[in-house]
């Protein structure tokens, strides 16, 4: 999510999980606009959800692990370690977890929610927007 009014040029950025592996980004992301990435582009492989990038080898745990976001100069802009523990949110396979708010704490499990919206086959969340 981009908070601010003005774009992103995401060019030479790329988000890593903490197994190192990673997915590159390129393009402009919008003020206040979602990047939404995905096992695929095709929307329906993806419950009809349309990805602006693909996960490719990036894979996340249902348990826990991080997600790093790097800037084109190498700069780590944001990180999330995330759990299966209190105070995370308890979650399924097929469940996301969401930040309730862009402007909380994305490293405190109090501020995250449990996608509540049913799309695709098994899919839960809100992917692309807030609830």
């Amino acid at each position: 999510y981009n908070p601010l009014p003005e774009p992103v040029d995401l060019d030479g950025w790329w988000i890593q999980s903490c197994a190192d592996r990673r997915v590159e980004l390129s393009g402009r992301l919008p003020g206040n606009a979602y990047l939404l990435l995905a096992g695929s582009r095709n929307q329906d492989e993806n419950g009809g959800v349309r990805a602006d990038e693909v996960l490719g080898d990036l894979q996340l745990s249902n348990g826990e692990g991080s997600v790093l976001v790097f800037d084109a100069q190498q700069n780590l802009v944001d990180q999330v370690r995330y759990t299966s523990e209190a105070p995370w949110p308890m979650r399924e396979t097929g469940e996301s977890l969401e930040l309730a708010n862009p402007a909380a704490d994305n490293n405190n499990g109090a501020t995250w929610l449990v996608g509540s919206r049913r799309y695709g086959p098994g899919g839960m969340g809100t992917p692309g927007s807030r609830r």
